[in-house]
């Protein structure tokens, strides 16, 4: 039986109860990895502090969305359009770096860091990201603006947990909610002090957020989003958002052949 079959058939069993989230996880890692278990649970509970507060069931199937993302290349969560999303950036970024001249490594490595750009928003309530009218600034700086710094922490726990590294994807997620211009979040970073691929990163995020539907908004065709985008003083590198034009247009055509 796989790891994610085990995990399914112990959050059913648990299904209801309110069980400490490190009982839980102990008894998770136990069946992913019997000899390590006892760490594997310090950082896990070390990573749930930096979430919402979860038990029983709830905490195994977080466990499944962390194992999943990892073991499977995919973002397990619950709404649809956020593992699309981390997808599209994902073949949006390895699309613009290929075009500025990257090599293979550093090219799938800031792919690598599109594909877990947002995965801070595993700790982001349902009720949130799914809400059909733009959220309040209460909102946005309780549960969004927080994403970026939550998800490297959770890359950093994660790669610990599992033995992957995330060294260089890390900063990407990161920063990539950072302007140019120092008006983004969450540390308000200017020009070359943000990566550049978390620059990259930007540029594709939030061309694919204005082309796709959202729970409180329909989608902008692909012209218009970069006219947008160019409109927008101070947040993107001008050289580096003429340049993705292109591969941005062609890979959105290829991504959304009927």
């Amino acid at each position: 039986m796989t790891d994610k079959a085990w995990l399914d058939k112990l959050a059913k069993a648990k299904e209801g109860q309110y069980i400490p989230a490190p009982d839980v996880a102990r008894d998770v890692f136990q069946i992913m990895n019997p000899s390590n278990a006892d760490k594997q649970v310090a950082l896990y509970v070390a990573l749930l502090g930096k979430s919402r507060p979860l038990c029983g069931a709830d905490a195994i199937r977080k466990l499944v969305e962390m194992n999943v993302c990892l073991k499977d290349n995919s973002l397990g969560f619950s709404n649809g359009f956020i593992k699309a999303h981390n997808r599209n950036v994902e073949v949006y970024s390895r699309a613009v770096c290929k075009s500025l001249g990257y090599g293979n490594l550093k090219t799938e490595r800031i792919a690598l860091s599109g594909e877990f750009h947002d995965i801070g928003k595993i700790a982001i309530p349902d009720n949130i990201l799914n809400k059909p009218e733009l959220l309040t600034d209460d909102e946005r700086r309780l549960h969004i603006r927080p994403h970026p710094d939550t998800g490297a922490y959770m890359l950093s726990m994660l790669g610990k947990l599992f033995g992957v590294d995330f060294e260089d994807v890390i900063p990407n997620v990161r920063y990539h909610h950072e302007w140019r211009s120092g008006t983004g979040y969450p540390y308000g970073l200017r020009e070359s002090d943000i990566p550049l691929g978390a620059q990259v990163i930007s540029v594709c995020d939030v061309f694919d957020a204005l082309t796709s539907r959202r729970p409180y908004k329909g989608p902008v065709v692909s012209e218009a989003a970069l006219e947008i985008m160019a409109q927008e003083a101070g947040h993107f590198d001008r050289d580096l958002l003429e340049h993705a034009k292109n591969p941005l247009l062609k890979t959105f055509a290829e991504l959304h052949q009927h």
